[in-house]
């Protein structure tokens, strides 16, 4: 430039920044955006900029359009990173809960005792949401107190009596009143904390979720001690594993009550005098009680399974598959609700008279036959005495008639000879 062009200039033509020139002199400024405009590949853009003394200047970018595409593409590249980073976090995350969630539904279709259930399902809650301590327990009869199933203190050492009850109050009674999960992320400061027995292990934590059946809460599932505290999707998912908890709860006292109802039927049908048995559609048998087992011989382990006719003489057999395959095609039987004899089998080969009163019923499994069987050969055998003896009894009386008549007879005779 020329004395005169540089003399108009009080302040300096070009200053350079990171990422930017500002320049004060409008001719430098032209200057160099005549030659970015002369240069393949090269953009510029500019905005005039106020400085500190009130002087406009320009703010000057020159840009390489190969540079400009190659900062798109790692600001793109680096969205889909950031992107492929957040759904592979949350796939982890997801497929994290998917699989403790199927430990626990694996655990209540195989465990049949709640006890081990319980534990295998707060295991694996405890260990999705990252908790190291708690526990389950159940709300006893009276619906006063907890009852602890089992206590895990995360290594922490713990004295507390478990003889000592465990009211219903606090957090606790806010999750049995509410049917939802709560938590507190400053347990040890709050006036919670002043409740816990002698001897508890610190908490610094705590979420409970309710244990519900049919509507109602019937315990809690607790954890504890998460670092960095609990959150909503904490609580969502103990909330999950409740459930879980809540269905083996159900299915074990569903299952009690189905075995204590098979015992007391049991203990009826093993005590009872006469034969019980029953058989499948297909006329295998699939009970035989101790009167049977006396009756005809065989035991129980070795008779179910095997079919009915084994107890049969063979010339029944073939009226016997015929009653099976009418029940089968029309559901009608000659002998269903009827009370009737038939000749049964022992196994020594040996035939005697039964009294059958046979009943049908369905199941998941099918249609069933129950039959109740009493050996008449003793009252057959008396039948027959007794019938014999009546007809004895009734041989004497006509033979006193007899004796009588002829007696009457031989008397009458010479009464008349003398009355004469």
């Amino acid at each position: 430039m020329s004395g005169n062009t540089t003399g108009q200039v009080s302040q300096p033509v070009l200053t350079v920044y990171p990422g930017r020139i500002f320049l004060s002199n409008p001719y430098a400024f032209n200057a160099l955006t005549s030659l970015a405009a002369g240069s393949p590949g090269l953009t510029t853009h500019s905005r005039p900029v106020s400085s500190w003394t009130g002087k406009v200047r320009h703010d000057l970018g020159i840009v390489s359009e190969h540079l400009r595409s190659e900062i798109s593409a790692a600001r793109q590249a680096i969205r889909n990173s950031q992107r492929a980073i957040n759904v592979i976090a949350t796939t982890e995350g997801a497929w994290a809960e998917v699989s403790a969630l199927l430990a626990g539904s694996r655990a209540v279709l195989e465990t049949h005792e709640f006890p081990q259930t319980a534990r295998s399902i707060f295991e694996s809650c405890k260990q999705l949401i990252g908790a190291t301590g708690g526990y389950v327990a159940l709300l006893n009869e009276e619906g006063t107190e907890n009852e602890v199933l089992f206590l895990d203190s995360g290594g922490h050492p713990c004295t507390v009596d478990s003889a000592l009850p465990m009211p219903i109050r606090g957090l606790r009674e806010q999750s049995y009143r509410t049917g939802k999960a709560v938590y507190h992320n400053d347990f040890a400061d709050s006036h919670h904390n002043a409740l816990l027995p002698q001897g508890h292990f610190g908490l610094s934590n705590v979420l409970f979720a309710p244990l519900a059946v049919a509507g109602k809460v019937v315990g809690l599932l607790g954890i504890a001690n998460k670092p960095g505290g609990f959150c909503e999707n904490d609580a969502k998912m103990a909330t999950a594993f409740g459930e879980l908890a809540a269905i083996a709860l159900r299915n074990s006292q569903s299952l009690q009550s189905l075995e204590n109802r098979e015992e007391r039927f049991r203990s009826v049908t093993q005590s009872a005098g006469d034969g019980i048995i029953s058989a499948d559609s297909s006329g295998k048998i699939a009970f035989w009680n101790a009167a049977a087992e006396r009756m005809f011989g065989y035991k129980a382990a070795e008779i179910v399974g095997r079919p009915l006719t084994l107890v049969m003489p063979t010339r029944l057999h073939k009226a016997h598959q015929g009653g099976l395959d009418r029940v089968a095609s029309t559901g009608q039987s000659k002998i269903i609700g009827k009370t009737v004899e038939v000749v049964g089998l022992r196994r020594d080969g040996s035939e005697f008279l039964i009294e059958l009163s046979l009943s049908t019923w369905k199941s998941e499994e099918g249609t069933f036959f129950t039959g109740i069987l009493r050996d008449i050969t003793q009252r057959k055998r008396a039948e027959e005495e007794l019938a014999r003896a009546k007809a004895a009894a009734e041989v004497a009386n006509r033979a006193k008639s007899a004796f009588l008549a002829n007696m009457s007879h031989e008397i009458r005779t010479p009464m008349t000879a003398i009355m004469g």
